[in-house]
């Protein structure tokens, strides 16, 4: 309910551009539809599971915008990594935690709060500081960062024993000096369009997480491989590789997608050594969205161009002056909470 104006913003907003992409009518999610008459297709603004997508007319991915998977925890941060709980769930797969062991940062998904601490006592041994996530939470929210045995002492009495049996608590490397690029495609009428973003994070002041102030990103035609002729640096190169096999091994879970993006985090362990690896999956209407379809709408329209640079941004302050970024901007969200922007910086 809280963020029910900016999804309606935003998410309605993007919807209007792919419309325009399709040449059909958008109908906002308060308009009448006949389904037995139209053929409707759906710009969500969560990941859809099967079983219950059916009953609004979304089968595969010629249907909606987004992730059609089996089970939600199946786009949950608690697949990432291995386990130490002999029962667990029946979304999570040892099988596929194996899979990508190389590709995520050194962590463990825990089931029950016993193993909480000999995951800790593990993970000590990368690195002296150890993040605790709840694994269905995005944005940095419900994440703590320990150091000793009394600091996670604390955050387990905080913690819930159903909710971790259910869905699991992922302990990883806190990594210091950080960014994150993030790298994902779509596919619109049989076209793919593959970006990376390079993610304007800060510090919110409410609560010192990591806070999403929106990326700079670069979209091009065709699968994520096409975006190797563009990168710029070694960690871009890296996050574009890892990405590419992350999602080759997320068929393990027969998803159906026209839209998702792999988070990789870059920085150092307390210990100063540097790592790299996969922490989130988005199967859904995400934060580059905005960005991402008005490049696909051009690129749509000029059959000549190959690679479009554009920008997300958010203003937490949209009362004070503009900030970089929102000159000469579309705002699909303009309350007085939150401004968010999108613009085209460069076409080639």
């Amino acid at each position: 309910m809280p963020y029910r104006n900016y999804y309606r913003g935003r998410n309605g907003l993007v919807a209007k551009y792919i419309a325009n992409y399709f040449g059909v009518d958008y109908v906002d999610e308060k308009e009448e539809i006949d389904k037995n008459n139209m053929n409707v297709y759906y710009v969500p603004p969560v990941t859809q599971v099967r079983g219950l997508s059916h009953l609004k007319g979304i089968n595969d991915k010629n249907d909606f915008y987004g992730l059609l998977i089996d089970k939600i925890g199946h786009v949950h941060k608690a697949i990432l990594h291995k386990t130490n709980t002999v029962n667990t769930p029946d979304f999570y797969s040892v099988n596929f935690s194996k899979i990508v062991e190389d590709l995520v940062l050194p962590g463990v998904t825990v089931f029950s709060k016993e193993g909480i601490e000999k995951a800790y006592k593990e993970i000590g041994y990368v690195s002296r500081a150890v993040r605790i996530k709840i694994p269905n939470e995005s944005d940095g929210r419900d994440q703590f960062t320990v150091e000793n045995q009394t600091e996670l002492r604390t955050v387990i009495n905080k913690l819930q024993e159903e909710k971790i049996s259910t869905e699991g608590l992922v302990l990883e490397v806190n990594l210091y000096d950080q960014n994150t690029i993030s790298v994902g495609y779509c596919d619109l009428q049989g076209e793919r369009y593959s970006f990376l973003a390079l993610q304007k994070n800060d510090v919110a002041p409410e609560d010192g997480r990591d806070r999403y102030m929106g990326a700079k990103i670069r979209v091009v035609r065709g699968n994520i491989s096409n975006l190797s002729a563009i990168a710029n640096n070694r960690n871009e190169e890296i996050a574009i590789i890892k990405s590419q096999k992350f999602d080759q091994f997320y068929s393990y879970f027969n998803p159906s997608i026209s839209r998702i993006s792999y988070d990789c985090l870059f920085g150092k362990t307390s210990k100063e050594d540097s790592l790299s690896g996969i922490t989130d999956i988005t199967g859904r209407l995400g934060g580059t969205c905005p960005a991402l379809i008005m490049a696909a709408c051009e690129f749509k329209t000029h059959n000549e161009l190959s690679k479009i640079e554009a920008e997300v941004t958010l203003n937490y302050n949209p009362q004070s002056t503009e900030i970089e970024g929102e000159k000469d901007a579309v705002r699909f969200i303009d309350l007085p909470s939150l401004r968010l922007t999108a613009r085209i910086n460069k076409k080639g």
